[in-house]
């Protein structure tokens, strides 16, 4: 099977600047971006190419879900690109907690792009990294569950951004 991104675009009212400041600065960042239900804490932030952002994402009963980014690339309010991955509490890859075929890795690319003032459209892109067959029939058939996590994130940053005066 070849590879199939998963895409998903949302406009904000607010500048190209400050989103991605909200997506850039850890202050921010852990403030919205968890699907609706759950938090996010980061314990390393190193916002730079090769730098790692290691997390947790927490439910209301306490079970918590950390991830890994690696950081490729960081054009000041244009793009960043990450390899984002599961992990244990330490920062070591591991599988999906839930689905041991889910790809190891996903390549994620965002895009900032000023549609207007003040109008900012964003662009997310996952794609597998290295994925085995199996592992792209998974992703494949979880295109609507991420299209609704990441609906959900994004309502939550557009209510970050609405609540507070920057």
């Amino acid at each position: 099977m070849e590879n199939k991104d998963f895409v998903i675009e949302r406009t904000f009212n607010a500048s190209r600047e400050l989103l991605f400041k909200v997506w850039t600065e850890q202050k921010h960042i852990e403030k919205w971006f968890a699907p609706k239900g759950l938090t996010v804490q980061y314990l390393k932030f190193e916002l730079k190419p090769n730098g790692v952002a290691h997390y947790y994402m927490s439910s209301p009963d306490g079970h918590k879900m950390y991830g890994k980014v690696v950081y490729k690339e960081i054009s000041p309010t244009t793009k960043i690109t990450y390899l984002q991955h599961f992990s244990d509490e330490k920062g070591g890859i591991t599988s999906h907690p839930m689905s041991s075929t889910w790809p190891k890795s996903i390549l994620t690319t965002v895009l900032f792009n000023e549609e207007s003032e003040n109008k900012t459209k964003i662009t997310l892109t996952w794609t597998p990294v290295d994925a085995s067959k199996e592992e792209m029939e998974v992703f494949v058939k979880a295109i609507a569950g991420m299209t609704q996590g990441w609906n959900g994130t994004f309502e939550s940053l557009d209510g970050y951004l609405n609540e507070h005066s920057f």
